[in-house]
C-alpha cells in the first residue's frame, strides 16, 4: 500500500503502478535485514513492530482460532455472503470495537520509535504513535487518525530521530492473529476528503515476511485501498512475483453507482483460497485474480499465498500517483473509522 517508509539505506526502484495507469519511483529500504515492500506508491515492512506479551493466535487452513469475549456472537451469528469452498464457515476473529480502548489481545499499535515506520513525502513524514489523538476506540468505532501539530517535534526511530509536525495511527495483528485462507471483512469509513493527500489501506501481510524472499516474493494482499484524490474508488491489489504484469492483480476503478468511499461506511472484503484472491466492495465483486493460473510468474502457485497472513489497518499520507500530501492543500486531521472486523475460516 502506502504504508511504511523505513528511512534507512534507501535505493531507488521503479515499479509499474496500476492506479490510473501511472508509474512511480519508490525507495526500497532494508530494516533489520528485512526488505521493505513498495506497494501502490509507498513502502513498508513489518519486520519490527511494537511488542506485546500475548500468545499468538494462528488459524492455518482447515483450523479455527478461538473467538473470545461477548463480541463473538456478532461474527458467529453471521456468515459471509459467499459459500465456503468446502465445509462450513467458522468465525475465527471478531472485533466490534465496542470498548473504550484497543483490545491488545488482538491488535498492537505500530510505533515509529520501535519500527522506524513512517508515511508521507520527504519533509512531511508521519510519526506513528499510540495516544488518544492517533488511536482511540469509542462509540462503537476504532478511530485511526493523521493530524498536524502546531509545531514540529522530534520523532524517535530505531536509528535516531527526525523532526515532524505529523503524527498518525496504525494497528496490526502481527504476533496475535494470522490466518491462511478464508474470508476477511471490515466495515469502515474512510476520511471525508476528496482532494489529494491521504492513502488509507486495509491489508494482509505474510507472517514469515521473507519465506520466499524480499517483497514482493512473499506476497501481500491489499483488499481495500483509498486514495483521497479518487474519492469514489476502492483500489484492491495483490502483490507476488510477476504481479505487476498480471492484469487481474488489481482493480484501480472499483466504483459503485451513488457510492463514495469518503465519509460513509462501506464493507470491504476478501475471499482468499489456494488458487484465487477475490475482493468485494459492499458485497459487489471487484478484483478476482486466479493467481494460481497466472503463468508469467517466476514462482509456482500456491506460493507465496500458502502461509498465514496477519491484518493491518493504516492511516497514511500519500506520496505518489498524483496523490502526494501537501501541507497547504490537504486538510488535517483526517480519521478512518472502523466499525467492525470479522474473519471466517472454512
Amino acid at each position: 500500500m502506502s504504508h511504511f517508509m523505513p528511512r534507512r539505506r534507501t535505493a531507488a526502484l521503479v515499479i509499474a503502478g496500476p492506479l490510473i495507469g501511472a508509474s512511480f519511483i519508490v525507495g526500497l529500504t532494508a530494516v533489520g535485514g528485512a526488505m521493505a515492500a513498495p506497494a501502490q506508491g509507498a513502502i513498508h515492512s513489518l519486520a519490527t513492530t511494537t511488542s506485546t506479551t500475548s500468545t499468538p493466535t494462528v488459524a492455518p487452513a482447515g483450523a479455527t482460532a478461538q473467538v473470545s469475549g461477548s463480541e463473538s456472537s456478532q461474527c458467529a451469528g453471521t456468515t459471509p455472503p459467499v459459500a465456503a469452498p468446502t465445509g462450513q464457515w467458522s468465525c475465527t476473529l471478531d472485533d466490534e470495537f465496542n470498548g473504550t480502548s484497543l483490545d491488545l489481545t488482538k491488535w498492537a499499535p505500530i510505533l515509529t520509535s520501535t519500527s522506524s515506520y513512517t508515511t508521507g513525502p520527504g519533509g512531511s513524514y508521519v510519526c506513528y504513535e499510540n495516544n488518544a489523538n492517533t488511536i482511540s476506540e469509542s462509540g462503537g468505532y476504532l478511530n485511526l487518525s493523521v493530524l498536524s501539530n502546531s509545531k514540529a517535534s522530534s520523532c524517535k526511530e530505531m536509528a535516531g530521530s527526525f523532526s515532524t509536525k505529523y503524527e498518525g495511527g496504525m494497528i496490526t495483528s502481527k504476533g496475535l492473529f494470522s490466518q491462511e485462507y478464508g474470508y476477511f471483512e471490515v466495515r469502515a469509513a474512510m476520511p471525508s476528503l476528496a482532494t489529494p493527500g491521504l492513502q488509507e489501506t486495509l491489508w494482509l501481510y505474510p507472517s514469515n515476511e521473507t519465506l520466499y524472499g524480499p517483497w514482493p516474493d512473499s506476497g501481500e494482499i491489499d483488499y481495500a485501498e483509498f486514495y483521497s484524490k479518487y474519492p469514489n474508488n476502492d483500489v484492491p491489489v495483490d502483490h507476488f512475483p510477476g504481479s505487476n504484469r498480471d492484469p487481474n492483480a488489481t482493480d484501480d476503478n472499483c466504483v459503485l453507482p451513488g457510492v463514495t468511499t469518503t465519509g460513509q461506511f462501506n464493507t470491504y472484503a476478501l475471499m482468499w483460497t489456494p488458487t484465487t484472491i477475490t475482493t468485494y466492495f459492499n458485497g459487489v465483486q471487484c478484483m478476482s485474480d486466479v493467481y494460481a493460473s497466472y503463468v508469467a510468474r517466476p514462482d509456482k502457485a500456491p506460493a507465496p499465498f500458502n502461509q498465514p497472513f496477519f491484518m493491518n489497518f493504516t492511516a497514511a499520507l500519500g506520496v505518489n500517483n498524483g496523490n502526494q500530501f501537501s501541507a497547504s492543500k490537504t486538510p488535517l486531521p483526517a480519521t478512518t473509522q472502523i466499525d467492525w472486523a470479522r474473519v471466517w475460516q472454512y
